[in-house]
């Protein structure tokens, strides 16, 4: 069962991306789309889909999931989880031909996961992990801290806010 939904619905050309996240795995999706014809629709009328909802990838990680984000643009999906630490990770769509990048408008064709190495092999466990619309995530951490990666290469590491009273650095649990 799932246990953990979000969407990404910034302003972007691609179809809006729902990651479910169970214990173990980071389902995302594709929504259904309908068309958006002439004028707005009357509450419940059906609507005509033009693209039905699909899952586009699965990540299968080695523990239990804590938590997890995707960004408003879809591109990027992040987990948390006591045996792996934070994870980062590309979603890139591949077309191969002109047909293909027109088809990708409409209905996303083969996505491919890469992982973004983060700078802090000893981050440890999030609490609360977002990315935000300008291409920052941020990681909470337990000891109170906030640290925040510039994306798309998540090089730039800062220590945004402390929670006072508590003592820094930050030291993962074991």
């Amino acid at each position: 069962m799932f246990n953990i939904l979000y969407l990404s619905v910034g302003r972007q050309p691609r179809p809006t991306r729902l990651l479910a996240t169970n214990n173990l795995y980071c389902d995302v999706w594709q929504l259904a789309r309908a068309s958006t014809g002439e004028g707005q629709p009357e509450e419940g009328d059906p609507l005509d889909l033009v693209a039905g909802p699909r899952q586009l990838v699965r990540i299968k990680l080695s523990g239990r999931i804590s938590c997890s984000a995707i960004s408003p643009d879809g591109q990027y999906v992040c987990c948390s989880g006591p045996e792996f630490g934070v994870r980062l990770y590309r979603l890139e769509s591949e077309p191969t031909t002109e047909e293909d990048e027109e088809k990708e408008k409409e209905d996303e064709g083969k996505v491919t996961v890469a992982r973004v190495p983060l700078p802090s092999p000893a981050l440890g466990v999030a609490s609360a992990l977002v990315i935000t619309p300008s291409g920052f995530l941020l990681a909470s951490l337990p000891c109170g801290s906030i640290k925040c990666f510039q994306l798309p290469t998540a090089e730039e590491e800062k220590v945004v806010a402390a929670v006072p009273g508590l003592s820094e650095p930050c030291v993962p649990s074991a």
